[in-house]
């Protein structure tokens, strides 16, 4: 739409550059001229301002374009070629009018000022000069110079009903009071701007205290104006003044019947109804107020202070905590004003004369004195202070506790004849002070002796595979009486009063490999005992010649330097899922490890578990990147340069980390599904003439050390059909056990049909093997 007005200016524009020079300045002048007197001064601005390019002194061209520019607003614009003009003509008043009045309309009244004085000096008639002048000034609240300007109107026109009110106005400013009383008298007879001389007329004399004048004439207005309710609030206020509070609550409803959402009117009248001492009128118009603006502090506060004279204090509570809860959003000055009020008479509402009471919850207390083991040099203290007001503070034998909802819990040093001394004020200075003595008692921990179930001297405890509950019996022993027991969390049953009492207890144990007992004695003396408990015994005896089976899946896929595989992830979900109805008892997944990751885990993190956790078969199974360089195999960790070797994870390095503890594995089983590593594993190639079975002693009791291989010196595909044949071979299976070597021949002929890979199985270099065999046994 802007660019559619603007279409005649621009086309002009351009008509004007083609025939300026073909132009004299006085037709351009004329053209703007015509654009003028038609009302088109977008136009007129453009020819007129091309016609001063040629000749920018010619003053009929200055005076047209100012005018063009007046008409569109443009005050600015208009005041500075207004005042060019006088510069070219000095002498002549109407140009420093109408400079004077763009400057006015601009809001520059200061300079505004300067240019209608010199119209006047220069012609003393000039009524809108003077006029202006004294709107100027009383704008800048220069009242003696504004009244000189509308003295001199008057004397230029002395029957002009008009100029009454400013006259009254400037008087009233000037607090020449019987003079603005007699204009405003003459403004209202001349029925000329009534309501604001009205309105101004009656504050003048409620400032002066002259209230009987200021009713008789707000009654005058009220008649002349009917539902002018801005007289009606003045009168109002007139009649408060005078302590006339019935009539003025008689004006306020009148403002509630003309319009019922009046927020002003219901506050006003709230305010008298409360100098009035009518509290519950007063209440209620606060409530109204609140229920049309719900963030209206000045409501809440006062109608608080209203309930307060009520001796409603809960609710004189409440109004106030609004203002407390609003804290944060309260800004206007005024509004801070009544949160600081409120916030202290709100202190003030819930102040209060108990002094705080502590609950100690430790040490425990025998008779009000806190025994404590003679071995301790230290003491945990710990409990809570209640009190119906905020906590100032709290101290414990001087110490500044820090307190947390009340509660606190610190460890103090411990001297001979020490007493707990507490104290603790409230906000309004309720103080409290507390001491319990303590007692030094004796220091040894109690001991105990498992009667049920039976634990083997390094605190294993067998049970059987699915045992979901475990009973528990025992004798704790102290030369004290014992204060709890507890198991895995449950606290045991015991007699406290009994020396060296027995303890019964059911404990479930289904998610749990451990029984931690915790023994404490009255003096706070504990003992704490950990059992181990083994379920996989039982079932490994029965059921699997293997023992105790665990599995490890590394799973390098996202190499920084090497293409990053897709593969591995999925194949090693492929073969969690194949060994899901495998007996393993721990499956271990290391997904995208570096170097040294790879070094630290095989040298010591995997020795300590199998160790620790008596494993006895190991399955080892890699998938990622491979290289075998100067007849040496590498796995590739995802932080390896693909041109430096050393950055590679050698597998004789993997060989000798394994043989650190290939005596506590009878069958160790090494799957790599990576390219050309294999060759570094092998010592000989194992023979799969025959079928090994898993009732055979030499082929489960025998150790075996196993590698299989995806691939010999050949590149292993990233969609590998060799875990695919893997997989299959486990989920086919129907029989109770499947021997590695079982695997390896279903696999080698499933890859080698599908032109895919050379998959090789042979004996690990380095690591004793007895010709035993890997069984996967079904569950």
């Amino acid at each position: 739409m802007k660019t559619k007005l603007l279409t005649p200016v621009l086309i002009l524009l351009c008509c004007l550059t083609q025939i300026t020079f073909a132009q004299s300045y006085k037709s351009l002048y004329k053209t703007g001229r015509d654009f003028f007197e038609a009302a088109q001064y977008d136009s007129a601005v453009v020819a007129l301002t091309a016609s001063l390019a040629l000749k920018a002194d010619y003053g009929k061209t200055i005076e047209m374009r100012a005018k063009a520019y007046e008409s569109l607003k443009k005050y600015t614009e208009a005041a500075t070629d207004f005042k060019q003009l006088t510069v070219l003509d000095a002498k002549e008043e109407q140009w420093y009018l109408d400079a004077g009045r763009n400057l006015f309309a601009n809001s520059q009244m200061d300079e505004a000022v300067v240019y209608l004085e010199k119209a006047t000096n220069l012609e003393s008639k000039l009524a809108e000069a003077y006029v202006l002048k004294f709107k100027a000034y009383f704008r800048l609240g220069k009242y003696n110079e504004a009244q000189t300007a509308i003295d001199a109107v008057i004397l230029l026109k002395p029957e002009d009903p008009t100029l009454a009110f400013p006259k009254a106005i400037i008087c009233d400013s000037l607090h020449e009071y019987e003079a603005a009383k007699i204009n405003y008298e003459k403004t209202i007879a001349a029925n000329y701007e009534t309501k604001d001389a009205y309105l101004s007329y009656i504050q003048m004399l409620v400032r002066t205290q002259k209230l009987n004048n200021a009713k008789e004439v707000a009654d005058r207005a009220i008649n002349a104006f009917t539902d002018e309710k801005e007289f009606l609030f003045l009168r109002a206020d007139i009649y408060r003044l005078k302590l006339d509070y019935p009539n003025a609550i008689n004006d306020l409803s009148r403002v509630t019947l003309l319009d019922n959402n009046n927020i002003r009117a219901f506050l006003t009248r709230a305010v008298v109804y409360k100098e009035f001492n009518q509290f519950q009128s007063s209440i209620s118009d606060y409530g109204k107020v609140i229920s049309l603006d719900p963030e209206n502090y000045n409501a809440y506060f006062h109608r608080g202070a209203c309930f307060q004279e009520v001796s409603d204090t809960k609710s004189a509570e409440r109004d106030y905590a609004v203002l407390e809860a609003a804290a944060a959003k309260i800004t206007r000055p005024e509004d801070q004003k009544l949160l600081g009020m409120a916030t202290t008479r709100l202190f003030e509402l819930r102040r209060e004369a108990d002094a705080p009471t502590l609950l100690l919850d430790t040490p425990s207390l025998d008779g009000g004195v806190a025994s404590v083991s003679n071995a301790a040099t230290t003491l945990d203290v710990a409990g809570t202070f209640q009190d119906k007001s905020p906590l100032l503070s709290a101290t414990l034998n001087g110490t500044v506790l820090a307190l947390k909802q009340g509660k606190f819990n610190v460890s103090i040093p411990l001297e001979s004849g020490t007493t707990l001394h507490f104290e603790a004020t409230d906000i309004y200075q309720n103080v409290a002070k507390i001491d319990y003595p303590i007692k030094r008692t004796e220091a040894n921990p109690p001991t105990l002796r498992l009667l049920s179930p039976f634990a083997s001297e390094n605190g294993e405890i067998y049970l059987e595979a699915d045992a979901s509950t475990l009973y528990v019996e025992g004798i704790a022993q102290d030369e004290s009486n014992i204060r709890q027991i507890s198991i895995n969390g449950v606290n045991a049953s015991f007699s406290p009063s009994t020396e060296n009492p027995k303890f019964t207890a059911n404990i479930p144990i289904k998610n749990t490999g451990t029984l931690a007992l915790i023994i404490t004695d009255i003096y706070g003396n504990t003992a704490k005992v950990n059992y181990n408990i083994n379920r996989d015994a039982a079932m490994m005896m029965s059921t699997n010649p293997m023992g105790k089976t665990w599995v490890l899946f590394i799973d390098n896929s996202n190499y920084e330097t090497f293409a990053s595989l897709e593969g591995p992830t999925k194949d090693i979900v492929l073969m969690k899922n194949a060994v899901a109805n495998y007996q393993i008892h721990n499956s271990i997944h290391k997904k995208d490890m570096t170097k040294r990751q790879m070094e630290r885990f095989f040298s010591i993190e995997l020795r300590d578990l199998i160790r620790s956790n008596r494993v006895n078969s190991l399955i080892v199974w890699y998938a990622g990147h491979g290289k075998f360089i100067n007849e040496t195999g590498y796995w590739i960790p995802v932080d390896a340069k693909r041109d430096d070797e050393f950055t590679y994870f050698n597998i004789n390095n993997l060989k000798a980390a394994m043989q650190s503890y290939s005596n506590d594995i009878t069958h160790t089983l090494v799957i790599t599904d990576a390219c050309e590593s294999g060759p570094s594993f092998y010592q000989a190639m194992r023979s799969l003439g025959g079928k090994r079975t898993c009732d055979d002693p030499q082929a489960t009791k025998f150790r075996s050390s196993q590698v299989f291989s995806s691939a010999g010196y050949e590149l292993a595909s990233d969609n590998s059909q060799f875990t695919k044949a893997f997989a299959k071979a486990l989920e086919v299976n129907e029989s109770s056990c499947l021997s590695i070597d079982e695997v390896v021949q279903s696999v080698t002929s499933a890859v080698k049909g599908n032109n895919q890979q050379s998959p090789q199985f042979g004996k690990i270099a380095g690591l004793e093997d007895q010709n035993g065999t890997f069984f996967f046994m079904k569950k």
